[in-house]
């Protein structure tokens, strides 16, 4: 996780003050280790410097906090002595997972772990993610109506260019991309007198906020934009209409940008539900 990245970063040398000293600060003279620090306060947050040895005394006050939830939720890795052992064992003999912040009588050495975004990737997906890489197909689609070869053909074209890999390209369900290709709303697109897809907007508000996003798809028909949202959330036995109704304060605001941006008016706002092969227009 982003935690092991960011220890590793500033303790190189191993997870110490000592190390700290070595492998962050460049002493000038000294005893010079800073460290700069932003506590909450009554009445607000207070902020200052702190030596080596106040620093000492604070890691090891931390040290005797309770602190297993945070180190659960952060989901800090290993530590290990310098014999390669794991950190003293309280988990019924299994390895110890220890915070940042305990200490003991031998000096532990930090062993990080990969993050994940950075580590190998994994062959199995989630539904989550599969409705991810359908939702990517989708705005890479040719703008004619296709088979179900042709959506392969396509897909295998896109794999080919490093856009998919193979893994990638199984898991994109091509059985929900036919069913919109094959719908009623796919087919105006198809007859449009200008497609937009992906586009990116900022926009300064009249009340000084800054809104912006990425509009999947809208498309001019009759001088008026028609637009239109993918949406691959589960319905999990709900209402699919009203589970796209959801989405009606997000679709006013991309109207807004289009409007005014591009300087045509919104006739219809749909959101297109991948789980149920389904349009529902929103008012």
């Amino acid at each position: 996780n982003y935690l092991e990245w960011i220890i590793g970063a500033y303790f190189p040398l191993g997870l110490s003050i000592d190390a700290a000293r070595k492998g962050v600060v460049t002493p000038i003279g000294e005893n010079t280790m800073t460290t700069y620090y932003s506590a909450a306060a009554p009445g607000g947050a207070r902020t200052g410097k702190v030596g080596g040895e106040e620093l000492e005394k604070w890691m090891r006050e931390a040290g005797n906090a309770e602190h297993a939830a945070l180190s659960k939720k952060l989901g800090v890795g290993e530590y290990r002595d310098k014999d390669g052992e794991c950190a003293p064992d309280t988990t019924g003999g299994r390895p110890a997972k220890t915070s940042v912040t305990d200490r003991a009588d031998k000096a532990f050495e930090y062993v990080p772990a990969v993050p994940s975004f950075l580590g190998e990737k994994s062959t199995v997906f989630t539904g989550a993610q599969r409705g991810t890489l359908t939702h990517r197909f989708i705005m890479l689609l040719e703008l004619e109506r296709p088979d179900k070869a042709s959506l392969e053909r396509q897909l295998r074209a896109l794999t080919e260019k490093g856009i998919f890999t193979e893994e990638e390209a199984r898991a994109v369900n091509l059985d929900a991309v036919l069913a919109f290709t094959e719908s009623s709303l796919f087919a105006r697109l198809l007859k449009a007198e200008k497609v937009f897809r992906e586009q990116e907007f900022s926009l300064l508000r009249e009340d000084g906020s800054l809104l912006q996003g990425t509009v999947d798809c809208f498309f001019i028909e009759n001088g008026e934009a028609i637009l239109i949202d993918y949406k691959t959330t589960s319905v999990r036995g709900k209402d699919p209409a009203q589970v796209a109704a959801q989405y009606g304060y997000q679709l006013d605001l991309y109207a807004e940008a289009i409007e005014k941006l591009i300087g045509v008016p919104v006739k219809e706002k749909w959101v297109y539900m991948l789980a149920v092969s389904s349009a529902f227009r929103l008012e």
